[in-house]
C-alpha cells in the first residue's frame, strides 16, 4: 500500500481522459496540415495549367511559322499560274507571222520544268526570260536551241532562294527564217 504524504496542492493531478490543451494543439496541427496540403495541391494544379498554356503558345507560334510558309507557297503558285497564262498567250502569238514562227521554234524547244515568262524581240535577236527549279534544264534548253540552228548566250542565272527557283535571261539570235 502506498501513502501519499504530500499536501493536496502539490500532488500530481489524477489522469482523467484527454487534456483540453492537447485537443486544441492537435486540432490546430490538423487544420494547418490540411491547409498546407490543399495549398500544395492547388500549386501543382496551377503549375500544370501554366505548362499547358506555355505549350499552347509554343504550338501557336509553330503554326504561325507554318502559315507563313503556306502563304508564300500559295503566292508562288499564283505567280506560276500567271506566268503559265502569259506563256499560253505567247504560244498564240508565236503562231502568227515570220517572227511568230521563229518564236514558235524557240518556244518549242522548252521541255520539263522550264517556264518562259516573257520574250522581247529586237530584229533578229530575241531575249527570253524565265524560271526553272533545275539549272540543268537551262543547259539542256541552250543545247536544244543550238541544235535547232540558233546562236544562244545565257545573260543571267539567279537563284530565288525563298521559293527554290532559278530565274534566267537568254539571248537568242539567228535561227531558221521561214
Amino acid at each position: 500500500m502506498k501513502l501519499n504524504l504530500l499536501p493536496k496542492s502539490e500532488r500530481p493531478a489524477p489522469k482523467r481522459g484527454i487534456r483540453p490543451g492537447f485537443v486544441f494543439v492537435a486540432l490546430g496541427i490538423l487544420i494547418l496540415g490540411g491547409t498546407g496540403g490543399a495549398t500544395v495541391l492547388k500549386t501543382m494544379e496551377r503549375d500544370a495549367m501554366e505548362r499547358e498554356v506555355l505549350s499552347a503558345r509554343q504550338y501557336r507560334i509553330s503554326l504561325q511559322a507554318q502559315r507563313q510558309v503556306v502563304d508564300e507557297l500559295e503566292a508562288a503558285i499564283r505567280q506560276i499560274d500567271q506566268h503559265y497564262e502569259d506563256w499560253q498567250g505567247l504560244q498564240v502569238q508565236a503562231a502568227e507571222g515570220v517572227h511568230g514562227r521563229r518564236l514558235e521554234a524557240i518556244i518549242g524547244q522548252v521541255t520539263g520544268s522550264l517556264w518562259l515568262e516573257n520574250t522581247e524581240t529586237y530584229g533578229a535577236t530575241t531575249y527570253l526570260n524565265g524560271y526553272t527549279r533545275d539549272v540543268a534544264l537551262v543547259s539542256r534548253y541552250l543545247y536544244a536551241l543550238e541544235a535547232a540552228g540558233f546562236t544562244v548566250m545565257l545573260d543571267s542565272l539567279t537563284s530565288q532562294r525563298p521559293i527554290g527557283l532559278y530565274t534566267f535571261r537568254i539571248r537568242v539570235e539567228g535561227g531558221q527564217q521561214q
